[in-house]
Formats: structure tokens, C-alpha cells, sequence
């Protein structure tokens, strides 16, 4: 095998994952009783020293692979049938980015947990298993080197690839960094730099994404600023950093003690925080400089401390963190990230029923929102900031993706197909889709958790509601893609996912959307596409009940993936592209 300087422009790599539990990532969040990792390194962020190793044994540091240019790092598995797919895209995305960057495939022996009848279960070897608290279910890693090493030859000699093949030195330490995942795309530039994560779909998309990546660095390096440098967060808000010269501007209108706190990482005496202390309204916690949504009411609980308290922030990718060492301790700093205010600290003393962690904040770093009043253009998503000047004060609120259902004609459609992570992020794709949020429907409580469904007290569905423009995209079209991003034959599960949470229907939001998706489901039942007859429930939709915020845009934050096909090109064909 080459050594890994001369590695051709297609290259695999293998990674194994260890147990969730000895990960160090900063953010977590439940899932079945299991913590699983929600972000490992973030856009922006530059990847640690990291070793791999060839299946002849030869070891490589893997920055090696990107010190001549960006490079293309996918994950794939063994062990999870859908990633395994990933393998047979390599090459296509090779040809859709033409040399523009190398395209590694990082191998994960297991990033998910399987039943130990699971047919995706691996076959016997050294497995450390480890049970999930809540369900008992087995997860399976490989224990040594060895081992690894004979899962990624096992993955070569099933898929056929030609691709050279490694894997990770140090048990879980680049997966770790990545954030985990058995099925993701992260585009690492040539200093080492994370310029894009996301889910993975197919080849196509995958290199667009890329592309339009690089174009966007390539017109950032060529004009020093401008359109094409602005970053958004995976909720649609600009968090392009402000130059020094904006933020000291912006940090003349500050009072003395959030000028302290927020410019010279200062801290508030405990229980002086204000109103916001207390604060129960319903709403949003902007940050007091730029006003970038930093905090909702939902995730907010009172931790006894004497300072403002949250368990997750509005959107992972607004809170930049950094190792604190003052004042003889080491603690994780949290600012803003578009300003770089110093906002707090967080700390793993959170509730253990959420995500276990406890931001902790200085309320003068903060400003709230309530939910009625309209938001400032600073605070609404980068598509409706634009605009905001001239928008009517009932759009001004609106979630990102929605704005247009305050404008002009919209509709929403609710489906439910598995896990809706990756249901909601296929349909986020769609062409006319505004937006797409995950949540629980039609079951027999209100306000579900996601602890309460999964233990299946609620019987309520795992749902996705999709607010669409049907001058772009026709609700025919989108129960089409529906059928072919999921398996509409399998009762009460999708793959490894089991219960009735994970049910197929379709939740119809009038009269003419029932008789479209009984229609449809007719019409598939006869066409013999399908060998098992279609289960699909179809029923008037009852109350959407959003899912909790860990849950919004999984798939874009973390890299997960439950569903892979991108049926848009099929239903849709050139308008998908």
C-alpha cells in the first residue's frame, strides 16, 4: 500500500467507535435512556492531532491527508446497513467534484445500538457491549486494534471497494473529534479547518454542498469579505463573526456592567441577575451585543445557583466555547458566537432527564424576547432579516423557514416514518419546503416528552409537520417522496428503530390532503412496487406537539442519519436540482 503522502485522490479510512459514555464531546443528549453525542468539532473549529493506520499496520498521522488540500472526510459502517451504502457513493462524488478535494471514507465498526438479534449485530470478535439504561439495549464495540483491523478488512472484502482502507489508532479519538455518526460528510480545508458537516444524502448532493463550500472560500480569499464569506447556523441565522471594529461599536450602547461582563469576562454576584433570574414568561434570550438568539424559555429550569440556568441553547452553533482557566479552576467558557460576548460558563450538573448540562448565565449578557412581541431584524433568520424593514409586524416573529405562511399562501402536511431526525431533514431538502420540525402526534397526551413516547405512555407518533409552497412543491409530490424515503410495509418500526412511535401514516390537515393520501395509497397498493402489503396509517391530523429543541436539525448538527435516499431528484427531476 502507498504511504499516506501518496495516497491517491480516493482514499478510505476506518474509524472505530467507542462507547458514548467515554466520549468528551461538549454536547450531549438523551436518546432511549442512552446519551448520545450531539456535535464533536464544529464548523469553524480545527481538527486535533489524529493518527490512523493502514491494514498492513503502517501508522499515519491523518492531517497528512489534507496538507495538500481540502479533503472530503464520509463516514460508513460494517454494522449499519445504510452506511454501508456510502461506500458505493465514493466514486461518484469523486467524479462530481473533479479533483476539487479528496474524498476519505472514515469506517465505523458501530455508531448506533443494535438488539443482540439485530441481523445488523456483528458477527463474533472482542466486543466490549454495553446495555442502554432505559431499554436494554446491546451496543457492541470492538475492544483492541486487532479487532478493528479485521472489521475494516471484513468491510473491504463485502463491499468490493478499491479504496485503501485504515483505521483509527487510538480507540474512538478522530470519531470523537468528528462527532461520531455512521453515516455524515465533513469537509476539512488544508489548515486542518471543519468548513462544512452535514447529513449524508447521495454523491450529488454531497458535492454540491462541497462545491459551493470551496466557492465560497475561494470568493472570501479573493475579496477579503463580502456575500460570499457569511456563515449561517443549520436554524437559518446569520453567524457570520463581527470584525472587532463592529463589536466595540456595538459595545458603545452597553451599560458599565454589561460592558464589564461581556467585553472583560466578567461575572454577576449570584442572585443579582434581575428579572431574568425568575423570569417564567414564554420567549427568547438574545444576546445583549448583537442580538443572536442564544436561549429559549423551553430549555430554561432553575438550578438553585442564583444565576439564569439552561440545559441546551436555542441552536448549538450560537454558543462558541472555550477552556477557562481562571480564578485556579478549569471550567467551559461560553460566548456568543457571531460577537464573541462572554455569556457564562457550562458545567455537567445539569438534569439528567434532559441533556445533563447546566448553562450558566450572566443575566446582564442577556435580552428577553417574549414570545407575542415582535423580534428585532438582528433577531430573526438571516431570510427574514433581510427583508425586515419592510415586513408586517405578524411575520416579524416567525421561525426560521415560516415566514413565508405570514405572506402568502402556504400549507402544512405531517408525516410520520421512523425516527424523524432523518424523516424531518429529507424533507428540509425538498425544493418549496419553507421549513420542517420534528415533533409528537396523535397520541392520547398533551405536551408528550420524548422520554414519555419512547416508553410508549403517549401513543403518540414520531411526526415531522412540513410547511410548503404548493406554487413549488404539490402535496402529491411530497406524499411521493414520503413512500420512497421509508418503508411503508413495515408495522410499527423502520430498520432497527421498533415501536409504535415509529409507525408510518400520513396526519391529514384537511379533507382534500385525506383523500390525496388515500388515493395514493391505493394506487401504490396496486402497482406491485411493494411485496408486503402497505401499512401506512391515514388520519386527520390531531395537535403537533414540537419536538424537544436537541431534536431540530439533528441530522445537520450532528451527522446522524436514519434515512438516506434523496427521493426529490425522482419526484421533482430538474426542480430538484
Amino acid at each position: 500500500m502507498t504511504s499516506m503522502t501518496s495516497i491517491p485522490r480516493l482514499l478510505t479510512l476506518s474509524i472505530a467507535a467507542a462507547s458514548a459514555a467515554a466520549l468528551s464531546a461538549p454536547a450531549l443528549a438523551q436518546r432511549g435512556g442512552e446519551r448520545w453525542v450531539l456535535s464533536g468539532t464544529r464548523v469553524g473549529d480545527s481538527l486535533p492531532a489524529l493518527e490512523v493506520v493502514e491494514l498492513d499496520g503502517r501508522t499515519h498521522a491523518l492531517s497528512d491527508a489534507w496538507s495538500k488540500g481540502p479533503v472530503l472526510l464520509v463516514t460508513s459502517s460494517l454494522t449499519c446497513p445504510v452506511a454501508r451504502g456510502t461506500c458505493a457513493e465514493l466514486p461518484g462524488v469523486g467524479r462530481e467534484l473533479g479533483g476539487a478535494a479528496e474524498v476519505l471514507l472514515l469506517y465505523t465498526t458501530e455508531a448506533h445500538p443494535t438488539s443482540s438479534s439485530s441481523p445488523y449485530r456483528p458477527k463474533d470478535g472482542p466486543w466490549v457491549t454495553l446495555e442502554n439504561e432505559r431499554e436494554g439495549i446491546l451496543r457492541d464495540q470492538p475492544s483492541t486494534l486487532e479487532a478493528r483491523l479485521a472489521l475494516a478488512r471484513e468491510f473491504k472484502e463485502r463491499t468490493k471497494t478499491e479504496l485503501p482502507i485504515v483505521v483509527d489508532a487510538m480507540d474512538n479519538a478522530a470519531w470523537t473529534a468528528l462527532g461520531g455518526g455512521p453515516n455524515m460528510a465533513v469537509l476539512v480545508d488544508s489548515n486542518g479547518v471543519v468548513r462544512l458537516k452535514q447529513g449524508w444524502i447521495d454523491s450529488k448532493s454531497i458535492a454540491e454542498a462541497v462545491r459551493k463550500e470551496l466557492n465560497m472560500a475561494s470568493s472570501k480569499s479573493d475579496s477579503g469579505a463580502g456575500a460570499g464569506s457569511r456563515k449561517l447556523s443549520s436554524s437559518g441565522y446569520d453567524i457570520t463573526p463581527l470584525t472587532k471594529e463592529r463589536v466595540k461599536e456595538l459595545a458603545k450602547s452597553l451599560s458599565p456592567e454589561a460592558h464589564r461582563i461581556t467585553q472583560r469576562s466578567g461575572t454577576e454576584p449570584p442572585g443579582s441577575c434581575g428579572i431574568l433570574l425568575d423570569n417564567k414568561k414564554d420567549g427568547v434570550y438574545t444576546c445583549v451585543v448583537c442580538g443572536l438568539p442564544l436561549f429559549a424559555s423551553e430549555h430554561k429550569f432553575h438550578s438553585g445557583t442564583g444565576w439564569p440556568s439552561f440545559f441546551s441553547p436555542f441552536d448549538p452553533q450560537h454558543v462558541s466555547e472555550r477552556s477557562d482557566e481562571s480564578h485556579g479552576m478549569v471550567r467551559t467558557e461560553i460566548n456568543c458566537a457571531r460577537c464573541d460576548a462572554h455569556l457564562g460558563h457550562v458545567f455537567d450538573d445539569g438534569p439528567r432527564d434532559k441533556t445533563g448540562l447546566r448553562y450558566c448565565l450572566n443575566g446582564v449578557a442577556l435580552t428577553f424576547h417574549a414570545k407575542e412581541d415582535p423580534l428585532p431584524p438582528e433577531s430573526r433568520p438571516a431570510s427574514e432579516a433581510q427583508g425586515a424593514k419592510g415586513a408586517a409586524d405578524g411575520a416579524k416573529g416567525a421561525p426560521a423557514g415560516a415566514k413565508g405562511a405570514a405572506e402568502s399562501a402556504t400549507e402544512t402536511a405531517y408525516f410520520a416514518g421512523g425516527c424523524f431526525w432523518g424523516i424531518e431533514h429529507v424533507f428540509s431538502k425538498c425544493p418549496g419546503v419553507l421549513d420542517a420540525k420534528s415533533g409528537y402526534m396523535n397520541g392520547t397526551s398533551e405536551n408528550p416528552t420524548y422520554e414519555q413516547v419512547c416508553g410508549k405512555k403517549t401513543g403518540h407518533a414520531e411526526a415531522v409537520m412540513v410547511v410548503f409552497d404548493p406554487k413549488k412543491v404539490t402535496y402529491r409530490q411530497l406524499l411521493e417522496g414520503f413512500f420512497l424515503m421509508h418503508d411503508p410495509t413495515e408495522l410499527n418500526r423502520q430498520g432497527p428503530d421498533i415501536g409504535d412511535q415509529y409507525r408510518s401514516a400520513v396526519f391529514t390537515a384537511n379533507d382534500r390532503q385525506l383523500a390525496e393520501a388515500r388515493a395514493i395509497v391505493k394506487e401504490l397498493a396496486a402497482s406491485g412496487r411493494f411485496k408486503k402489503p402497505i401499512v401506512t396509517v391515514v388520519e386527520p391530523a390531531q395537535k403537533f406537539f414540537p419536538a424537544e429543541q436537541y431534536h431540530q436539525d439533528y441530522v445537520d448538527r450532528t451527522g446522524r442519519v436514519c434515512h438516506v435516499s434523496d427521493p426529490w431528484p425522482t419526484v421533482l427531476g430538474a426542480a430538484a436540482r
